[in-house]
């Protein structure tokens, strides 16, 4: 606030707590590490979509992720949890302090960004068990699959009511392994196809929260 957007004593500012609240208030101090600010007036804002959206994604390498969450922020998404899978790429469990400190500081640049008043959840990095075992009431679920006999995304979302949540698992780039599709059918999820083209893992949550999402 200080050194790159260069606010002024006596310049009015908009503060948010990440979960709905937003206040203006003007900047009465300021030092090189420290700014005192007085609220003039305080509301809350919810700007979210209609439908709760919580994507599952096996964590993708380097900076993939970090679109991942910058894109999930804007576009409205309620909760992201990072996912290790028998075939992921990158064992997000590894340093996984630093890995959330960096994706909770790109969230919340996204948010800010877009202007959306509500961070989205990030959980902690989860195995794909601990993932199935994810509690959203009354949500549809699904998993995205390759597969001919896959459901096709139109088809699914025509059964969902307008406002019904969506919890949906996205795999590696090699895919579910044969084990982890059986546990999630045996947990509910729906096969579904996103295309004949073949998917990253950044691009199909993306476009997921996309058609889910906006027009909400």
């Amino acid at each position: 606030m200080l050194s790159v957007v260069r606010i002024r004593k006596g310049e009015n500012v908009l503060l948010l707590d990440g979960n709905g609240i937003v206040a203006e208030a003007r900047l009465e101090d300021a030092r090189r590490d420290e700014a005192t600010l007085l609220v003039l007036s305080r509301e809350t804002l919810l700007i979210e979509p209609a439908r709760r959206l919580t994507l599952a994604c096996a964590v993708p390498r380097s900076s993939r992720m970090d679109t991942l969450v910058e894109k999930c922020g804007e576009l409205g998404v309620a909760r992201l949890m990072p996912m290790v899978t028998a075939r992921s790429v990158v064992d997000a469990m590894e340093r996984q302090e630093n890995h959330l400190v960096r994706w909770r500081r790109i969230g919340i640049e996204a948010a800010k960004q877009s202007g959306r008043t509500k961070l989205t959840e990030l959980t902690a990095v989860l195995s794909f068990d601990a993932a199935l075992r994810t509690v959203e009431p009354g949500a549809a679920r699904l998993f995205a699959s390759p597969e001919p006999d896959a459901v096709s995304l139109a088809s699914f979302a025509s059964g969902l009511t307008k406002e019904q949540p969506v919890l949906a698992f996205i795999g590696p780039e090699g895919g579910f392994a044969p084990e982890e599709v059986q546990a999630a059918s045996n947990a509910g999820c729906i096969p579904v196809g996103l295309g004949q083209r073949i998917l990253r893992v950044e691009t199909a949550g993306i476009a997921l929260a996309a058609y889910f999402l906006l027009g909400t």
